[in-house]
This record gives C-alpha cells, sequence and structure tokens, in this order.
C-alpha cells in the first residue's frame, strides 16, 4: 500500500488519495479513495502498468475480488436522483438487468445524462444506490412523472425486500458557509452530505416501517424525503459543517 500510494502521486492529473485500514465501518477490508482532475485521468491511472503491477503483486496477499466505484461530481446546473433498496438474496442480475432497461427509458426521453449502479457493500452500505444525473430540474419532474418510471419501479418492486428510498441531491445551498473564496469544494461537499444522508435515510426508513408499515407506496416516499430534508437541514448539516469546517475550508 505505501508504494501504492507514492505510485499515484506521480500519476498525471492526480489530485488526492486516501488509504483507510480497516476499522468498525468496514471490517477486514482496506478502503482507497482515489481523485483525479478528469475521469480520463483516473481510468489512465486505473489501466496503468505501474498500477497493474503493484495490483498483481497484491493478489495472493487479498481474500476476494476487490470491489470499485467511481463516482463523478455533477456539474452545479444538474440534479441528481438517489434511489437506494435491498435487494432480496440473489436477485442482483436481474435487478441489473432492469434498471438498465430503465435507464435507457429515461435517456430516450432526453435530459439523462449520466447513470450509475452502486452494488451494496454488505453491514457498511445494505442497499443497493442506483443515481440518475439530469440536465435540470424540468428532465427530472419529467422522468419522476412518467409511466415508464411507474412501470420500472412496478417490475423491480418483486426483487426487494423493504421500500425504495429516494433524495434529489442538486446544490447544496444554505448548508454550507461560503466565503469570499466561495464555499468548500463541490466533491467535499457531496462527502458531507452522503455521510449525514445515509444514516438519517436508513434510521427514517426504519422508523417508518415500524410505525407506518401500511403507508402507500407514494405517501412513504414522499413522508421519508421530506423527513430526510427537514433533519439534514435544522440538524445534521449543522453538527457536520461545524465538525468537519476545518476540513471543508482547506
Amino acid at each position: 500500500m505505501q508504494r501504492m500510494r507514492r505510485a499515484v502521486t506521480r500519476a498525471p492529473g492526480y489530485e488526492a488519495a486516501t488509504f483507510h485500514e480497516p476499522d468498525e465501518t468496514h471490517p477486514g477490508e482496506w478502503l482507497v479513495v482515489y481523485r483525479f482532475a478528469s475521469t480520463v485521468d483516473l481510468e489512465r491511472w486505473m489501466d496503468s502498468p505501474a498500477r497493474r503491477t503493484l495490483v498483481e503483486e497484491g493478489e495472493r496477499l487479498i481474500v476476494g475480488a476487490p470491489v470499485e466505484q467511481r463516482i463523478v461530481e455533477p456539474r452545479t446546473d444538474t440534479v441528481t436522483l438517489v434511489s437506494g433498496v435491498r435487494l432480496r438474496p440473489g436477485r442482483e442480475a436481474e435487478h441489473r438487468a432492469l434498471h438498465e432497461a430503465c435507464v435507457d427509458a429515461a435517456r430516450a426521453m432526453g435530459g439523462l445524462e449520466r447513470a450509475e449502479l452502486l452494488p451494496a457493500l454488505g453491514d457498511a452500505q445494505p442497499e443497493t444506490l442506483a443515481t440518475l444525473t439530469f440536465s435540470g430540474q424540468d428532465e427530472l419532474e419529467r422522468w419522476l412523472r412518467s409511466p415508464e418510471r411507474r412501470h420500472c419501479l412496478d417490475a423491480m418492486a418483486p426483487l426487494a425486500e423493504g421500500d425504495r428510498t429516494v433524495n434529489v441531491v442538486g446544490g447544496f445551498a444554505g448548508w454550507f458557509p461560503e466565503s469570499r473564496a466561495g464555499g468548500p469544494r463541490r466533491w467535499k461537499q457531496a462527502v458531507a452530505v452522503l455521510g449525514g444522508l445515509a444514516p438519517v435515510a436508513i434510521v427514517v426508513t426504519l422508523l417508518r416501517e415500524a410505525l407506518l408499515p401500511d403507508l402507500p407506496f407514494v405517501l412513504a416516499v414522499l413522508l421519508g424525503t421530506v423527513a430526510n430534508v427537514v433533519i439534514l437541514t435544522w440538524l445534521v448539516m449543522p453538527a457536520i459543517t461545524r465538525v468537519l469546517g476545518g476540513w471543508l475550508s482547506r
């Protein structure tokens, strides 16, 4: 890992990298986060002979195959729909096929710029996350109201355990302090918001299922979304920005 750290700093487009030893949030696993100036620079590093040599050398030291996820920062004028669902065991391939068909339907309607499917990661992330980034709010609303999306959700419902969590991520205005240099870097804002959003969404969903298990789907999504935004805005994000103030301002 030390050699990997030294090698990545010499890669074109490199901006930062963090190497996290196993802890209670990801027991038994190393977590490596790379940040590059562009997707092209990241892909060049991932496919580079220097990294490939180190990965092949380390294969005898690891158990199982590494899990890779790529996250692209959205532009300030885009809006992203993030939904999470806990899949029934063995239904991952079927869900992925349905997800890809739904992405094709959304793209055909226009305005969809990017889509990602992030698999569940055990206790650290029990839900499979789907992100759809649209060019604007109007394009997102068109997809949310469409019969095509309703058909997608109906087809996916038998594959899931419990309800789907849905959140919309656009700008984070009001959650981060501004300065003469502007607000925190957007990737730091995204990390802070996701760190606050994930536990809040899980707790809200569990409470809603315990107190209102028979609530209709639309009302359940609406109630969960409102609760998530209220809790984040007035409770969680003020605490997070205080604790991470120094890091966010750098």
